[in-house]
């Protein structure tokens, strides 16, 4: 081993704590977070299609930001929701309890859940049942009926290790805070994919800092061992697409029809007003 090579290992060395801490992120992920395959895909689809499921996270983008809830508290949602439906379709002979006409209203419970679990719950009951609006109106016992509908099927699971929780766990060992905003965004593009739901939390957050932070270096340590290079090459095309002008809807490279997320060009748009034009 090189003398650069042993320096760069010995950078970073976890405490027990942390090494405590890691151990049981990666038990928890193992038990809750619900890898997609395309069989399961197929199972679950209905009311939570690739598309609704991107505008149903999307919009709860936009809920954070209005009741000011973390960031961890949207990627706790989305996970609350993606369990949801995973565990409804491993029981189809069950009734549907959501459609797309009630969709919102999970989506709401869900959000709702999240934030107690975070300790945010700065926002009354009444408005969040107000989210759903005057075409498909809630009241706050039908959101209460939903919540419970949700921890139910969860088994009130609720300590779902996030993308969110491994990037933050990363970055401070490795002392990149100051790209976290930058990578944040990135991350939140990753997590709506819907082909990145093949990975595990760890391996997204791992490989969106060694892809886009560490380019050229030996992975350390710490990252190596959730690296993924198939999620690598989902994240430098979608990297490809953020560093370019003009968005569209075809890719010209044949070598990438493989790998091309499916995000529609009006998601990006919200996050990168200047990629479409």
């Amino acid at each position: 081993m090189s003398k650069t090579n042993e320096k760069d290992e010995q950078k970073i060395v976890l405490s027990e704590e942390d090494q405590e801490l890691m151990q049981f992120m990666i038990r928890n992920e193992k038990k809750y977070h619900c890898l997609s395959s395309t069989k399961d895909k197929e199972k679950t689809k209905g009311c939570y299609t690739d598309s609704n499921r991107i505008v149903t996270l999307n919009w709860l983008t936009t809920v954070c930001e209005e009741f000011k809830l973390g960031r961890e508290a949207f990627y706790l949602a989305a996970s609350y929701l993606d369990s949801y439906f995973f565990i409804r379709s491993q029981t189809p002979t069950q009734k549907p309890f959501v459609d797309i006409n009630n969709l919102q209203l999970l989506a709401i419970a869900c959000i709702l859940i999240a934030s107690k679990f975070e300790e945010q719950m700065n926002v009354s009951l009444a408005h969040f049942a107000a989210l759903a609006g005057e075409e498909k109106p809630c009241t706050i016992p039908d959101l209460k009926t939903m919540e419970m509908h949700v921890l139910k099927t969860l088994n009130f699971g609720l300590h779902i290790t996030t993308p969110y929780a491994w990037f933050m766990f990363f970055s401070e060992r490795l002392q990149l805070e100051s790209i976290r905003e930058s990578a944040f965004v990135v991350l939140d593009l990753c997590m709506l994919d819907p082909k990145f739901r093949q990975f595990y939390p760890s391996q997204l957050a791992a490989t969106l800092i060694a892809s886009c932070h560490l380019p050229g270096t030996n992975i350390p340590p710490i990252l190596s061992w959730a690296y993924s290079h198939e999620c690598g090459k989902l994240i430098c095309w979608l990297l490809k697409q953020i560093n370019t002008i003009k968005w569209t809807r075809s890719i010209s490279d044949p070598l990438e029809k493989d790998v091309q997320p499916e995000i529609p060009p009006i998601f990006l748009s919200t996050l990168y007003p200047k990629i479409v034009t």
